[in-house]
């Protein structure tokens, strides 16, 4: 939202889901200061197996065709890391 009002190109690539893996190595986080908020993300994010697990790409106001780019980039490089 902040990028919009900014008038930011920004666009999300979606390059994995959260796997049963995640999901287990979630249980032994403890986050970085172990605060209320560490706790609060914890919560948030549990259970989200089989969710999409995007990058959000962001670039200078008047750069749409860069924006752009950098998202085709990013799902190549995706497809060819599932190869």
């Amino acid at each position: 939202m902040l990028y919009n009002l900014l008038t930011f190109p920004a666009g999300v690539v979606t390059v994995s889901t959260v796997t049963t893996k995640d999901e287990e190595e979630l249980k032994h986080y403890k986050g970085c200061y172990q605060d209320m908020w560490d706790k609060l993300f914890k919560e948030a994010v549990t259970g989200g197996e089989g969710l999409p697990v995007a990058v959000q790409c962001v670039a200078l106001p008047w750069q749409d065709e860069l924006c752009l780019r950098f998202m085709k980039e990013v799902e190549q490089l995706v497809k060819e890391s599932k190869k």
